[in-house]
């Protein structure tokens, strides 16, 4: 998780959030923004989605993948000799259900724009996949920045012709210039949240309720072979 595409990200988010996404006005008032600066904004966006938050947004509106990958969620040798592999899965999986839940509902209390939905996806869940209730990325491609109309105009700036959409346009280049930020703020919170799922799930104390089940059924096992 601690790859460069969140450095790029960092990077872009600075660059527009210090004004490098700029207005101005020529002739009769057309107000023009900077196109290059838009462009890395869109293409942080999808880079931001990775493969399966993409797969996601083609169907489901737009969405975010977060790695979160418990590479060590596995109890004790001592417990696993007490509790069948299967049982051990099934409980872990049940766990990581609830703690994720917890962890999306944090994030909807300090980031408005993170739906209820949510989802995980690869192999073994291994991905958290977060949805956009404000669709950001989709109404930025909806502006249809199309280079080569781009290179002609002028001084390499896209033209927004109607005056009355510059308000609109210059709302949701900051949005999406925050939604950078926000998602980069998220991707620092995943990897100290596998790591205490981790933590939780090698605690002796999470498994005692089922090692008391699996202890009665051994028992009951002992009882009848004596009976026998």
């Amino acid at each position: 998780m601690g790859d460069g595409r969140w450095l790029a990200l960092g990077a872009v988010a600075a660059v527009a959030a210090a004004g490098a996404v700029q207005r101005s006005r020529r002739g009769s008032g057309v107000k023009l923004y900077r196109h290059d600066e838009v462009v890395d904004l869109l293409e942080s966006l999808r880079e931001a989605q990775g493969h399966y938050g993409r797969k996601s947004h083609s169907r489901e509106g737009d969405a975010y993948q977060f790695t979160i990958k418990a590479h060590y969620a596995w109890p004790s040798d001592e417990v696993s000799r007490r509790i069948p592999d299967t049982a051990i899965a099934q409980q872990i999986g049940e766990l990581a259900s609830i703690d994720l839940e917890w962890f999306v509902m944090d994030l909807r209390e300090r980031y408005p724009w993170v739906a209820a939905k949510w989802t995980t996806d690869g192999r073994q869940g291994g991905y958290l996949i977060l949805f956009d209730e404000q669709s950001v990325l989709s109404d930025l491609e909806n502006l249809n920045l199309d280079p080569d109309t781009v290179r002609h105009s002028f001084r390499g700036q896209t033209p927004i012709l109607a005056p009355n959409r510059a308000e609109d346009v210059r709302t949701l280049i900051e949005m999406a210039t925050q939604r950078l930020e926000d998602l980069a703020a998220i991707e620092k919170e995943v990897a100290p949240a596998v790591k205490g799922f981790e933590e939780h799930i090698r605690d002796p104390e999470t498994w005692e309720a089922l090692l008391e089940i699996y202890a009665q059924d051994e028992d009951e096992d002992e009882e009848d072979e004596d009976e026998g």
